[in-house]
Parts: C-alpha cells; structure tokens; sequence
C-alpha cells in the first residue's frame, strides 16, 4: 500500500474520531440545556436541540422527549417505555394512564402493573390510581381530586364535587367547570357559561384554560384561537407549543363527548379542527 493511501486513510481515521469526540462532548451540553429548558417551560427552544446532542441514555432526558411529543401518541409511548425501563417513576405512572384509558390498547392489568411500579419507585400520585380508593384528602388541591376523578372516568363525582367549590381561590376548578359545560357532561350544554369559566381561569393563570380557549375558538375565530395557543405555550403548557408552531391540536376532553373515538393517549390529534378552520 502506497504512502499516500495510508495517510489518506488515516486522515479519515482521525477525522471520523474527532466528530465522534465531538459528538460526545456536546451530548452533556445539549442535555443540560434541555433539562434547563423543560424546568424553565421554554419549550419551543426544546425542540431546537438535535437528538444527536442528547444523551438517550438518560431517562430524564427520555421522559422530557416524551412530554414535548404529547401530539405524537406513539412516538411518546417509545420514550416512556425507555425512560420506564431505565427506573422513571413518572413514565411508569404515564404508561398506566396510557393502558387505562378507553379504547382499542385499553388494558386494565397493564395499567394496575404499571401504577404499582410507579408507586413503588416513590410516584405518589400513581398510589391513588392502583389502591383505586383515594379521597379528596389525598389531594393537595380539589381541582387535583376532580381531575384523578375524571381520568377515572367518575364523571358524576367530579361534578357533584365542582359544583359547590368555590372557583375563586382554584383557577382550575373554574377551568373544570367550563369543560363541563362546554361539553355538556352531567349538566345541559351552555357554550356561553363555558366561555365565561374559561376565561375566568385563564385570567387568574390557569394554561390549561388558555390551551382549551385555544380549541373553543378554533372553528370560529382562527386568530383568537392562535393568541390562546401561543399564551398557553408562554404558560408553559406544552400541547400549547405543539398546536401552535405545529398546527397539531388534541381535546383532552372530547372522549366525554364521543364514545367512538380512538384514543392515543387521551384522545387523537384533532386534525379535523384544524383542517375545518383553514377553510373557514
């Protein structure tokens, strides 16, 4: 082999072992900066770091790619099972919300398995869901307890509790109220009222009325609907970013409504909304 070969090829040697250096240097930065990011709620500059600078073996750093990717069901379910595999408590208990949920990958002894790990790696939250007989007191918040009540799909509970809190000292006690009347679960359906309690809840600083804000005024007024995604997003609710840098939107809350849906984690992405406002 000529001289020149050799040093060719030793020159790509070296070239390929740098990037690689390279490569692995950045992995800390580029994960600590998502880490940053996510705790900060900046999700939109969280998507800005390319996977090559994240170290996967991470669970953390699994667990974070899964809650940004909350539009895409199973790109999410891949990254909680990894994070869950590496001993994350939290994807253990996300991946029992998953397998609790009804529809065609509902599977009850998964969820009951998955809760239990959870709760055993010190995820609180999952105890109530795999003991299945929590009270309001293993709440910090009311507005906590109607939300593990509806997750549980114990609609008439949650509304007999809602009725009579006070929506003044909660922000999302009045966010739960509009979702009740805007979908007309237990009590007749009044937009207006809906309207009313949302906005209620968004001024008193609740994002997850600004996101479902969003959604109310997707069909009637685009540019409302994109102003509530885009205050939801700077709240730190991350389906705010996705619905508004990605178009992509999901009703949580929908599944109350139609029985016939498919679900990936919770409900599908709303498409259909966003397809029907364009043409609007």
């Amino acid at each position: 082999m000529s001289k020149v070969k050799i040093i060719f090829l030793w020159s790509i040697f070296l070239i390929s072992s740098i990037s690689n250096v390279m490569a692995s240097c950045d992995r800390p930065i580029g994960t600590s900066l998502l880490k940053s990011y996510y705790e900060e709620r900046a999700y939109n500059k969280v998507w800005e770091i390319p996977l090559e600078e994240l170290d996967l073996s991470d669970p953390e750093v699994l667990f974070i790619l899964a809650e940004i990717n909350t539009g895409d069901g199973e790109e999410a379910y891949k990254y909680y099972v990894k994070a869950a595999k590496l001993g994350h408590p939290a994807s253990w208990a996300r991946l029992g919300s998953y397998y609790s949920l009804e529809g065609p990958d509902q599977d009850l002894k998964k969820s009951e398995e998955y809760f239990k790990k959870a709760c055993e790696l010190g995820y609180e939250w999952s105890c109530c869901y795999g003991k299945n007989h929590c009270t309001s007191r293993s709440f910090k918040t009311m507005s906590r307890w109607v939300d593990f009540l509806m997750g549980q799909g114990r609609v008439k509970e949650a509304w007999g509790f809602l009725k009579g809190a006070d929506d003044t000292k909660d922000p999302e006690i009045a966010f739960f109220k509009g979702v009740f009347y805007e979908k007309g679960i237990q009590i007749p359906r009044d937009l207006n009222k809906a309207e009313e309690y949302y906005l209620k809840a968004f001024h008193a600083g609740s994002s997850k009325a600004a996101y479902q804000l969003g959604i109310f005024y997707l069909r009637k007024n685009k540019t409302k609907s994109q102003y509530y995604f885009d205050k939801a997003c700077k709240m730190g609710f991350a389906s705010g970013c996705l619905a508004r840098y990605t178009g992509q939107v999901r009703d949580d809350y929908s599944s109350f409504v139609d029985k016939k849906q498919k679900y990936r984690f919770g409900t599908d992405i709303l498409e259909t909304l966003a397809k029907d406002s364009e043409k609007s």
